[in-house]
């Protein structure tokens, strides 16, 4: 009646999600009505018998996952502005360019180098 599904496998029909596997990547489901009292009946237990909310594994896991974010954030930030300094390199080299070509069609029309700067 239970069944444990895997990450990335399909529903079976007609089955709901009742709570995530702990100890591996998946979750356990139930028949739709039964899913939803399975799922609460197990919260009430880890809630109340086992105290898990003030558990220590809570706080861990909330900590990991705030670092994990704050890290993602970091290292999304880096990219950005490796690309904007990437993209400055590229806008630099463009002017410097149409700078060289402008000075270089005006000395061959003969305006002095003084008047091009």
């Amino acid at each position: 009646m239970i069944r444990y599904v895997g990450e990335a496998e399909v529903a079976p029909r007609g089955y709901g999600f009742a709570w995530h596997a702990v100890d591996r990547y998946g979750v356990y489901m139930a028949p739709v009505p039964l899913s939803l009292v399975l799922g609460g009946a197990r919260a009430f237990w880890l809630v109340l018998v086992r105290g898990f909310w003030r558990s220590r594994a809570l706080r861990m896991q909330s900590e990991a996952y705030a670092r994990g974010y704050a890290r993602g954030r970091r290292a999304a930030a880096r990219d950005v502005r490796a690309a904007l300094a990437a993209r400055e390199r590229e806008v630099q080299q463009i002017m410097d360019g149409f700078v060289a070509s402008f000075r270089a069609e005006r000395t061959d029309r003969g305006v002095s180098e003084k008047e091009v700067a």
